[in-house]
């Protein structure tokens, strides 16, 4: 039809890729920064969790002194945090799953966010707090009551 211009040609997926690209570049950024909110989450569960136990040590020694069972002194514990962290999963999902469905009304081909995500997206919190937990609740657990008490 035009004899002095060059033919161009390009392939569909090519164009659909260049379309996704700056979509697809948001995507990684998403993942970064989560990636960086669960491990400074986690660290700072894990200090959490340091510094209570440590200012309960006296109080996890009485108790064993009296006849506490180290599942007693684990499930005291993980009520406390189970608690505080239930309270935010509840805050946070919702406000999650409103978000990652407003983010994919925008694209005409569109998927539903599932409860596969949210599972397991629960499982990773859960999983990182009973690790958390469990790692200073058996070290106090594991921590003789005579040596806790002797400077009272």
């Amino acid at each position: 039809m035009v004899p002095e211009d060059l033919f161009k040609y390009t392939f569909l997926d090519d164009c659909f890729n260049q379309m996704y690209r700056s979509k697809q570049r948001l995507g990684r950024i998403f993942v970064g920064f989560a990636f960086i909110a669960v491990a400074l989450a986690a660290m700072g569960l894990f200090v959490l969790t340091s510094y209570s136990v440590q200012r309960r040590t006296q109080e996890f020694g009485i108790r064993k002194a009296i006849g506490a069972t180290g599942a007693s002194i684990l499930s005291l514990l993980s009520r406390e945090y189970g608690l505080l962290i239930g309270i935010a999963l509840m805050a946070s999902l919702p406000l999650a799953y409103l978000g990652v469905e407003r983010w994919l009304c925008v694209f005409t081909y569109r998927m539903d966010v599932g409860t596969g995500a949210l599972t397991r997206t629960i499982g990773v919190v859960i999983l990182v707090a009973a690790t958390s937990i469990g790692y200073h609740g058996l070290r106090a657990v594991r921590t003789d009551p005579a040596r806790t008490l002797r400077s009272e």
